[in-house]
């Protein structure tokens, strides 16, 4: 391959994205690409903070600066690096965009959005949510406070393609075939 690919996957929180960049990345592997996969941008930045998330989300300026720097850190590791065929994210820009607009008021989030670079991701595939399930980080309350319908108007129209709910072999097919497609249509040109 001549140019990196930088593939994200986006969408609610317990979708499957972290599931689907997993199997494609190893996939990929199997068949002798290079994959640097890039996953858990919020909880490393949690990790960071060192206390739960619930605990950020009662500190308005904690909040806010949680917020900026997953934003940040969206924008630096979501970069080409030919060093590797493809770079296969579990989350894209926009899912921290859509948190902070949920965690912030008005006027603060278009300060914290207003400097941000969206990257030039090759691949943005939408997925579907399926049923919620806790894991000690995800919040059920974005799902009831508008989460999905903020994806559904501002994300999904932006994305290439829609991994719609269905078995994760299915799921995986459908990304793998678009994936073939967009390498077959490179070689063409």
């Amino acid at each position: 391959m001549d140019k990196c690919k930088l593939i994200a996957f986006t969408g609610v929180a317990s979708s499957g994205k972290t599931t689907l960049m997993n199997t494609v990345s190893n996939i990929l592997e199997n068949n002798g690409y290079t994959v640097k996969k890039d996953t858990n941008v919020s909880r490393d930045t949690i990790k960071e903070f060192g206390i739960h998330l619930n605990d950020i989300l009662k500190d308005y300026d904690l909040t806010v600066e949680f917020q900026s720097r997953i934003l940040q850190k969206f924008q630096d590791r979501h970069k080409i690096d030919n060093k590797y065929d493809f770079i296969i994210c579990d989350r894209s820009i926009y899912c921290g965009i859509i948190y902070t607009i949920l965690n912030t008021n008005k006027r603060l989030y278009y300060k914290v959005l207003n400097n941000i670079e969206i990257p030039n991701y090759d691949m943005l595939f939408y997925v579907e949510p399926l049923d919620f399930k806790s894991d000690g980080i995800r919040l059920k309350q974005y799902r009831e406070n508008g989460e999905l319908e903020l994806y559904k108007l501002f994300v999904e129209p932006n994305c290439d393609y829609t991994i719609y709910t269905d078995s994760i072999k299915n799921r995986v097919k459908h990304v793998i075939d678009f994936i073939d497609n967009i390498l077959l249509v490179d070689k063409l040109f």
